[in-house]
């Protein structure tokens, strides 16, 4: 593809030179460039530029997306991780990994995602942004070359892979995930009141007599992270 646009380029140049003109600008357009052609024999006052035609563009696409699979997980920094821990489990996720002697929390649902909130111990409460798992190594590591200001590939956490931090124009912190090592979903428990009463009553049909449908009392576990609002 190179020798391609080489031998193109040169023949664009042998055109310029055969017809009397010069390059007055020189733009870069991605990889190459293109160059704006005016007449050699008007005056440097007077400059003119030659119809459409004579204006060549060559413009190689790259592919600049960064492919998101989904939202991951949250992060966070609390002032008292033991508030925040309670908080968490009592709204029904659990502790699936500590981190930094404990400054360091993850919790996780029943989904197949290592952990669905982050929260890290700190002198303020900080939110540290939402974070999207990425389809490929090489889409972190686009993100990290592209997006301004973004940090370097960083270790993720206790689950492997792999990070990258940002913050959107709006300056609120954005983070990109890949490699994480997924947790086994156990297959779902079921349902005790089913399974000791199967019968349901109808307003004309009554299949249940004497036995009572009663729930155990708990949280309701938290199966994944499905979206947040900024």
């Amino acid at each position: 593809m190179h020798a391609c646009v080489g031998s193109l380029l040169s023949a664009m140049q042998a055109l310029v030179e055969a017809s009397n003109l010069h390059i007055s600008h020189n733009l870069e357009v991605t990889n190459y460039t293109y160059d704006l052609c005016e007449r050699r024999d008007f005056p440097s006052t007077h400059l003119t530029p030659l119809p459409r035609l004579c204006h060549f563009v060559i413009t190689m696409t790259q592919d600049t997306r960064i492919r998101i699979v989904r939202v991951s997980h949250m992060r966070y920094r609390h002032v008292d991780l033991a508030i925040t821990r309670q908080f968490l489990e009592d709204f029904g996720m659990h502790l699936a990994y500590s981190e930094n002697d404990g400054k360091t929390l993850y919790f996780a649902g029943e989904g197949r995602d290592p952990y669905c909130y982050v929260a890290e111990q700190g002198e303020t409460s900080e939110f540290l942004g939402g974070t999207f798992l990425v389809e490929t190594k090489e889409d972190l590591e686009k993100a990290s070359r592209t997006l301004p200001q973004a940090t370097g590939l960083l270790p993720a956490g206790p689950a492997g892979g792999y990070m990258v931090s940002f913050r959107d124009p709006d300056n609120i912190p954005v983070n990109l995930c890949w490699g994480l090592e997924e947790r086994e979903v156990p297959a779902p428990e079921s349902n005790k009141v089913t399974e000791k009463v199967a019968e349901v009553n109808y307003p004309l049909t009554k299949q249940r007599k004497g036995e009572f449908r009663r729930f155990e009392k708990g949280p309701c576990p938290v199966f994944k992270l499905g979206h947040y609002g900024q």
